[in-house]
């Protein structure tokens, strides 16, 4: 089992915050805001450079109904039901973005949200 806390573990949280922050459609601003922490500490904790505190994360997880194994770990509780999973988690998204670099990554958000626009004002 390897070591938990590595420049890893914080990078991998920071990928799952962000994509939750952004299925959200929040800015990293409103999203310190909420979490009542500075906004460079939350753009470093997205990019894995500083970690945020248990209580924060504790606070994140109940704000957008996301389990600490799926935040932390990566994974779901197996007892969880499915309709309990947030859907960004059942879309499978997170773990495709995962082995993006930023440029794709970004890309990737773009291209989501203009399909989002689109298929909203036609009502599909």
């Amino acid at each position: 089992m390897k070591p938990y806390n590595t420049k890893e573990d914080a990078e991998a949280i920071g990928r799952r915050i962000r994509a939750v922050r952004k299925s959200e459609g929040l800015t990293q601003e409103k999203l310190s805001e909420i979490l009542s922490v500075g906004v460079g500490h939350m753009g470093k904790a997205e990019r894995g450079k500083e970690t945020l505190s248990t209580s924060v994360l504790i606070k994140f997880c109940l704000e957008f109904h996301v389990s600490l194994d799926e935040l932390i770990l990566g994974t779901r509780p197996k007892s969880e039901a499915p309709e309990q999973i947030p859907p960004i988690y059942r879309s499978g998204i997170p773990e495709l973005l995962d082995g993006c670099d930023e440029v794709e990554r970004e890309y990737c958000n773009k291209l989501t949200l203009q399909t989002l626009k689109y298929l909203r004002s036609q009502k599909i």
